[in-house]
């Protein structure tokens, strides 16, 4: 409870210091960029996790953990940013009032929040599958579970390219078809090769979604 209620806190105000470096012509490029640097933290532990697992314990791993929160604590310290005069300007008018004034924002918020139900069901769902569906083991999660984070840095560095020759508004409907199609598979799948194969679509699907929501949210923000 105690990790979830810090993630969540951490997560939003780390996306509005991001909003305090973009304009709208490179908001895209910062939030698909932000997002390979997260995948990127994400697939390199769970590369390792299951090996680290099996050989020092769950013990050891969280010590690791909040060695690198401190780690992440100095690196922050040296990075300097200044708050814009509009986010200011929301934080006078109150969380409450703004939304009410800006309805689209929950709507949006709700769309939004189906990606991050679907990866934290694949994520707390994914041990269990593979040890007793798959037959797999920790080294095995480990390598398809970073399947995940390299089809989401994939996702983030094509998706400034392909946004030039498409509108991104334009691939959502298509991208929740596909991840909705890969769920459906995943559920009649019996091998560890394609559950590979099937968790990097997955992952180069759901962070392309959150990307284009939150380019789409900073972009209106910045407007009004």
């Amino acid at each position: 409870m105690s990790n979830g209620i810090g993630w969540n806190l951490y997560f939003p105000a780390s996306k509005d210091i991001l909003n305090s470096f973009t304009v709208e012509e490179n908001t895209l490029q910062l939030n698909s960029f932000a997002e390979i640097s997260m995948q990127v933290g994400l697939f390199s532990a769970a590369l390792v996790s299951g090996i680290l697992y099996r050989y020092i314990g769950f013990e050891n791993i969280l010590l690791l953990g909040t060695s690198l929160f401190f780690v992440a604590l100095v690196i922050f310290a040296l990075v300097k940013y200044q708050e814009s005069d509009k986010v200011e300007a929301i934080e006078q008018q109150g969380v409450f009032a703004y939304l009410t004034g800006h309805k689209w924002l929950l709507i949006l918020g709700l769309v939004l929040y189906i990606p991050f139900i679907g990866a934290n069901v694949i994520n707390t769902t994914l041990p269990g599958y593979i040890q007793a569906h798959l037959s797999g083991n920790s080294i095995s999660y480990g390598f398809i579970d970073t399947m995940y984070g390299v089809g989401a840095c994939l996702a983030g560095g094509l998706l400034p390219v392909i946004a030039k020759s498409i509108n991104k508004e334009h691939l959502i409907f298509p991208l929740f078809s596909i991840a909705v199609l890969l769920g459906v598979v995943l559920v009649l799948n019996h091998s560890l090769a394609l559950t590979a194969g099937y968790i990097f679509l997955l992952g180069s699907v759901g962070p392309a979604i959150r990307t284009i929501i939150y380019t789409r949210t900073m972009e209106e923000i910045t407007v009004n």
